[in-house]
């Protein structure tokens, strides 16, 4: 009864960014997106990039341009702030707000559409953003946002989503009482059906059979180590 109750709510995934600047992030925030439309929920995803960024996305991703709104930025674009978004997100208030990643004015849509639709079901996944390595990033930022609006955000959530069990325990350390719910990201069924040829590769840069190669999937960063 629950998961059919869904169907009928306004979903938001609140990002600050979907396309390719947003690295893997934007990618789950689609394809999450993709997986709830194709069942036939009702979801946009909200977020700072630009038109152009948004048709890429759509094209790339194979979800309808009309679910990705783009709004614009007020200020400098570390912070994120956009009044455009807390004003429509005010005057069209969705039933659930699925929010990706911390620490930008994003935070601020939830609170503000809270101080009059108390009825709003907020969901933060945190993506790694409360790790203990991330915290120390950009410390000065994100104490700013913490005093003026992340530590509402987090407070008033009504559950955490982890992707991982290491995220449960980043979720923990802050000592809400916030439900948490482990879900791991997922693999969309075309995926697995992409088959390829293994020398392809080789051959379109020219490496000998003998060479050996080392496959690296993720961001080059620090994090990463």
């Amino acid at each position: 009864m629950v998961f059919r109750l869904v169907y009928f709510m306004k979903i938001i995934q609140l990002s600050s960014g979907i396309g390719k600047s947003a690295y893997g992030v934007g990618a789950v925030v689609l394809g999450l997106s993709r997986a709830l439309i194709n069942r036939g929920a009702d979801v946009e995803c909200w977020s700072l990039d630009s038109s152009q960024e948004i048709a890429n996305a759509a094209q790339l991703h194979d979800i309808a341009e009309h679910a990705l709104r783009g709004f614009n930025i007020l200020g400098p674009a570390r912070i994120g702030y956009s009044f455009a978004m807390e004003r429509w997100a005010c005057d069209h208030p969705p039933d659930v707000i699925h929010q990706h990643m911390l620490w930008m004015a994003q935070s601020r849509v939830a609170n503000q559409i809270r101080k009059t639709h108390t009825d709003l079901i907020s969901v933060i996944a945190a993506h790694g953003a409360l790790d203990i390595w991330a915290l120390k990033q950009s410390s000065i930022k994100k104490a700013f946002a913490s005093k003026f609006y992340e530590s509402e955000n987090l407070r008033r959530a009504d559950c955490f989503h982890a992707t991982s069990d290491i995220e449960v325990q980043d979720y923990m350390r802050l000592g809400l009482k916030t439900p948490i719910a482990l879900i791991e990201n997922g693999i969309s069924d075309s995926s697995l059906e992409v088959s390829a040829d293994p020398n392809e590769f080789r051959q379109r840069y020219s490496l000998p059979e003998s060479d050996r190669l080392m496959v690296y999937i993720s961001r080059i960063t620090p994090k990463k180590n």
